[in-house]
């Protein structure tokens, strides 16, 4: 699975937002640069936008300006039970999982 992959960018940030809370720390809104992803800001902003319509996160909105979607709330964005469970149960996810947790295996001193 590539690092774009819809379904690889959207595990780690339901994986990151599930970790968070748990642990009860606050969301790092520089965590969702695109930069971090490798990705365009438009793609990014359509994942999060897929995300927040299927609901598996909630606290974020978009304003739409004349030059693309801008996000706001970033700081208050929290995954719901429907994404934990999203991460738990969807076949696509335990394969961005795997991809992870093999890339780590292999990339020293993680």
């Amino acid at each position: 699975m590539a690092k774009d992959d819809f379904f690889y960018i959207s595990y780690k940030i339901l994986a990151y937002l599930y970790h968070a809370m748990k642990k009860g720390e606050k969301i790092d809104p520089e965590v969702f640069d695109p930069q971090n992803y490798r990705v365009s800001y438009p793609y990014l902003n359509d994942i999060l936008e897929e995300l927040k319509e299927n609901g598996y996160i909630k606290g974020i909105s978009f304003i739409e300006t004349k030059d693309g979607k801008l996000i706001n709330g970033l700081s208050d964005i929290k995954i719901t039970i429907k994404g934990i469970e999203y991460l738990d149960e969807n076949s696509m996810m335990k394969k961005a999982y795997k991809t992870l947790k093999e890339l780590k295996d292999w990339i020293p001193g993680t």
